[in-house]
């Protein structure tokens, strides 16, 4: 019966095309790798930004 089963589910997956929980769990370490990625890079073109405003800013007095 297990095997029944097994093979039922094995093929529900395969026709819906969804990845069997392995590869989300899988996949999780390199979606964390690119979230902190972005978050970086963001970061430093804010740094960046803010720097050339400092940088560039006329002040009328």
């Amino acid at each position: 019966m297990n095997f029944l089963t097994s093979t039922i589910t094995d093929a529900v997956n395969t026709a819906t095309g969804m990845p069997g929980m392995d590869g989300v769990l899988d996949a999780l370490p390199y979606m964390g790798y690119g979230m902190v990625g972005i978050f970086l890079v963001t970061g430093v073109i804010i740094l960046t930004v803010s720097l050339l405003n400092k940088l560039t800013n006329k002040k009328d007095k």
